[in-house]
């Protein structure tokens, strides 16, 4: 609701008296979030107006660039502001003092539009957790990437009652094989899921079996470092995930391409935009020449690491990926400086990058 001078006070606010409500919230919507605080300490009118839940600033909370600043008393000012919130980013919160220990903060997830909780690198405790997930019914996208000496994976499990989820960021966190997997049977609406750096799971193919079975809509999938994944569970996303956009398997070190995995998940997910394949040292020209037969909308892809390419290979993927914008080949063992300089001036709305030093 949209506030009149009428309504502020009886006080004289100035030429702010003259201002339509309209136009003093439009002003109020370019400001940050630490400017909206402390201008509503200056009037009665200013006041009414940076309480405004329809701000974009409350209904849209990031509290990350204050993490260092931020007491109990910070969240308490937030609960009346936030009553339309839709989305909550606590990233980096928590970690020198308690305040996520504060029943405001359960009082603010609960608001029913809620719908995107950013968790990153937040110092939660098991218990709050658990206290706090359950309250969100209505969240569709989740962070708790980063959070590996915050939160044990019997903590992680109240993930599986969040159906609504459509995107889940799992990154470097204490999530098991078991985890994982109730959670994939569970929120069957995810479309992006990061999976990266989970070392607690010890069976990625059983996880990426079951996630392909009961996420059929997945779009974009984060598999960095996933060092159980093999041949067998990109079988499964070359079966079941079709509609896949985005698919990091750097570093997945016991994916063997010679048996041909990579090439049937090529021709299978060929709407892929994204694909990053960092350090995978069996990838040859015959994955080179199936990227450039089936994947024509490719955007991105990373080869670091990859000593088997070769500059005809690249340049038929150039040649025939002609929405690539981004492409890594450093430390690529057959391209040389001048090959890259020459694939520049060839392809120059692409971003042609190559390091040859750690």
């Amino acid at each position: 609701m949209l506030l009149t001078p009428q309504d502020s006070s009886s006080f004289d606010n100035g030429c702010f008296d003259l201002l339509p409500g309209e136009v003093i919230f439009n002003i109020l919507s370019y400001l940050p979030l630490n400017d909206i605080c402390k201008l509503a300490q200056v009037s009665t009118l200013f006041y009414r107006h940076c309480y405004n839940p329809l701000l974009p600033q409350h209904q849209h909370l990031n509290l990350q660039p204050y993490w260092f600043i931020l007491t109990k008393s910070s969240l308490d000012g937030f609960v009346t502001k936030c009553k339309r919130i839709r989305s909550l980013r606590l990233s980096w919160c928590g970690a020198h003092n308690d305040m996520l220990n504060s029943q405001s903060l359960l009082q603010i997830v609960q608001v029913p539009t809620l719908c995107r909780l950013d968790l990153s690198c937040c110092a939660l405790t098991d218990e709050l957790f658990k206290s706090l997930i359950p309250l969100c019914q209505n969240l569709t996208e989740l962070d708790v990437s980063s959070t590996l000496k915050y939160l044990s994976c019997s903590s992680l499990q109240v993930i599986a009652i969040l159906s609504k989820l459509v995107r889940l960021n799992l990154y470097n966190t204490a999530v098991d094989t078991t985890c994982a997997m109730s959670i994939v049977q569970m929120c069957q609406r995810l479309q992006h899921l990061n999976l990266g750096a989970c070392f607690y799971i010890h069976d990625y193919n059983q996880v990426i079996d079951k996630a392909s079975s009961n996420c059929p809509s997945i779009k974009s999938l984060d598999l960095w470092r996933a060092k159980s994944l093999t041949s067998t569970g990109i079988n499964y996303l070359a079966q079941r995930s079709k509609h896949l956009l985005a698919l990091d398997l750097g570093w997945c070190s016991n994916i063997d391409s010679q048996d041909g995995c990579l090439i049937e998940l090529l021709k299978c997910c060929n709407a892929l935009r994204k694909l990053y394949l960092t350090a995978n040292r069996s990838i040859s020209e015959k994955e080179l020449m199936a990227i450039a037969k089936h994947c024509p909308d490719l955007e991105q892809l990373d080869l670091l690491g990859n000593s088997s390419v070769t500059l005809a290979g690249v340049q038929r993927v150039l040649g025939c990926c002609r929405n690539m914008v981004f492409l890594d080949l450093s430390f690529c063992g057959k391209i040389t400086d001048e090959h890259i300089y020459h694939l520049s001036m060839q392809y120059p709305k692409c971003s042609i990058k190559n390091s040859h030093t750690q």
